[in-house]
């Protein structure tokens, strides 16, 4: 339960309440695992306070199995694994939640693999076909590119034939994503990152997929091609994208995706198909999660530290 806004080990608190029955349209979910993502802990934050009110439940990613129905629900039925999403709260043993916000599952997947298979891959699979059109001769630069998303990004572009500009955060980084095909691999912390970064996009990038902002998002947004595409999806930094100087990067697209707009904007099915398409993907081991580890809901304190921890290697995930 988080009460008031700030830093998450300090405002989250471990809480019993009653749990509800389900009402009109709606289903009760044990929840089976849940991840914690930095969207979560930008909620927490207070980032948008506009639209959360206090207090609230965490948690906008997990899968769990429906315990009971309430009146009026025909499309699900007991015992079926699905993911509850379009509002927080998988931080919890059980979620009530409206039944048409509730997804079902392929049963070829873990509970891992489904825990995981909403923020991060329906967003990559959203930008590069539904946000951009990828071809093949395109020069793409993908930021953050070791963490989950940017290796699920580089795994997507390379099975579309291209071979993007990979930028991480130190040498480190770089160890997990060898075994992608990159143009370059570029360290953002490095002396002589932009004169590399010149050198590795001669022709200027075609797309920029950027969940980092400030600084680097700012000097990657100034390199775009005429005519390209810039797609910023988080602010890993903290820190804004700051305006650019007049008359650089002329004719470009800027577009911010958020994963909230879209599946509040499109029907259920469409949801659904999204789903189903990513989870094809990740049976086929196109793309994965790596999970670094698993923790006890009652020790929620032990996993928020062990997410910030910089050695850690993957999504920390909750159950109950």
């Amino acid at each position: 339960m988080v009460r008031e806004f700030g830093d998450a080990p300090e405002v989250v608190d471990l809480t019993e309440i009653e749990i509800p029955g389900p009402g009109e349209g709606q289903v009760l979910v044990e929840m089976l695992a849940s991840a914690i993502n930095p969207s979560d802990l930008i909620t927490i934050s207070g980032a948008y306070r506009s639209r959360v009110a206090l207090p609230f439940l965490p948690g906008f990613e997990g899968v769990g199995v429906v315990r009971s129905i309430g009146p009026g629900v025909t499309d699900l039925a007991v015992g079926t694994r699905v993911l509850p999403i379009g509002t927080a709260g998988s931080w919890s043993s059980h979620k009530l939640s409206e039944s048409r916000w509730c997804f079902p599952v392929s049963d070829s997947l873990s509970e891992e693999q489904a825990a995981t298979m909403y923020v991060n891959p329906l967003t990559a699979w959203l930008m590069l076909h539904d946000s951009a059109s990828i071809d093949p001769g395109m020069t793409v630069i993908v930021d953050a590119a070791g963490s989950e998303i940017g290796r699920m990004l580089l795994a997507l572009l390379n099975r579309a034939g291209v071979e993007p500009v990979a930028i991480v955060r130190s040498a480190s980084s770089a160890n997990g994503i060898e075994g992608f095909a990159t143009k370059a691999v570029l360290v953002s912390s490095a002396p002589r990152f932009e004169e590399e970064l010149d050198r590795a996009c001669p022709d200027r990038p075609d797309l920029v997929l950027d969940s980092v902002g400030g600084e680097l998002g700012s000097v990657l947004r100034s390199r775009i091609a005429p005519g390209g595409r810039f797609i910023h999806y988080g602010l890993l930094s903290g820190e804004p994208l700051t305006p650019l100087p007049t008359g650089s990067a002329p004719d470009h697209r800027f577009e911010f995706f958020r994963l909230r707009d879209w599946v509040h904007r499109v029907e259920p099915t469409e949801i659904q198909a999204g789903l189903d398409r990513v989870g094809g993907l990740i049976a086929e081991g196109v793309i994965e999660t790596r999970v670094d580890s698993t923790h006890a809901l009652g020790r929620i304190d032990e996993a928020l530290a062990r997410h910030g921890d910089p050695g850690r290697n993957g999504k920390v995930l909750l159950r109950a």
